[in-house]
């Protein structure tokens, strides 16, 4: 593991019901890149130590408290203390969560001959995945600069604003409650498995493919997540343990980044978390059209 300590400012708020919830899960937001050729690790540590002087957010920490709550999460504050660390873990099996005493955003650097893995990861409850991928590219931004001999000029942000104030700030209201057809989503007259066993597969699509998925969404006059949320439907009805000609409500749940829509809107870095869900309910059949399923959650997304 590669230190470095560095300069910051001494900023203090107490976390957000939304903010403690994720502090007392410690989840984590990863985003990884894949490289070939030589990584510069001086030159990575220079990059978040610049990103950390952008966002002094990154270089902060979790401490007890300075007031009472009675909600039942943990009591804690977010500070950005004197002196802070640059983590860069070189251990691939390492923790995967981010350390309230050590990190909240910190670098893993897995090699392999020639090619690297270079994984940026913050803790949610400080960015949400849309100002987490914003972070990630502001690093790679300034990693591109430093390893090609150029010193960028950061302007420090101010920390984030929690959800609750910033919808406070902005007087948005609950328009009212989910919409009632939700509860089909959950027929009773499924069998339970016995035991249930989450995967997580990833799939590489080349630029080619990629290139022909937007493609065919466009012509389909679809967005390219309706068209991939619609086969991915047609495919969990499929491995659904249902009769074959039964039609069964799934739930999909499309993120909704509140920023843009927020009067007036804020910028990514001024919310730890403003990712929002529109929820659609499909009635699936195992031989359902995807584009059909796709154009129904679009339309239902595009109600709300």
């Amino acid at each position: 593991m590669t230190t470095k300590i560095i300069p910051g400012s001494a900023l203090r708020r107490p976390l957000s019901p939304m903010e403690s919830w994720f502090a007392l899960s410690a989840m984590t937001i990863w985003h990884t890149l894949e490289v070939e050729g030589h990584v510069d690790t001086d030159a990575l540590c220079e990059a978040l130590r610049l990103l950390r002087v952008e966002h002094p957010v990154l270089a902060g920490r979790f401490v007890p408290g300075s007031s009472d709550r009675a909600d039942g999460l943990p009591n804690l504050d977010l500070v950005v203390s004197d002196r802070s660390v640059v983590v860069l873990r070189e251990d691939a099996d390492g923790p995967v969560l981010a350390d309230h005493d050590e990190a909240l955003a910190f670098l893993v650097l897995a090699k392999d001959r020639d090619r690297s893995r270079v994984s940026f990861a913050v803790h949610h409850a400080v960015a949400d995945g849309r100002f987490g991928l914003y972070l990630h590219d502001r690093f790679w931004s300034h990693y591109t600069d430093v390893a090609g001999g150029a010193m960028p000029s950061v302007e420090p942000r101010p920390l984030p604003k929690s959800p609750e104030a910033m919808l406070a700030e902005r007087a948005a209201v609950r328009l009212g409650p989910g919409p009632e057809r939700l509860l089909r989503a959950a027929p009773a007259d499924l069998p339970t498995p016995p035991e249930t066993v989450f995967t997580r597969e990833r799939v590489h699509l080349s630029e080619e493919q990629t290139g022909q998925l937007h493609a065919r969404a466009r012509a389909l006059g679809l967005t390219v997540h309706a068209l991939i949320a619609g086969a991915c439907a047609v495919l969990e009805r499929r491995r659904t343990p249902a009769p074959a000609g039964a039609a069964v409500d799934l739930s999909i749940d499309t993120p909704v980044d509140l920023r843009p829509r927020l009067d007036p809107p804020a910028h990514v870095w001024e919310v730890t978390n403003a990712l929002g869900s529109s929820a659609g309910v499909v009635s699936v059949l195992p031989g359902s059209d995807p584009v059909e399923i796709g154009a129904q959650l679009r339309d239902s997304f595009q109600i709300r």
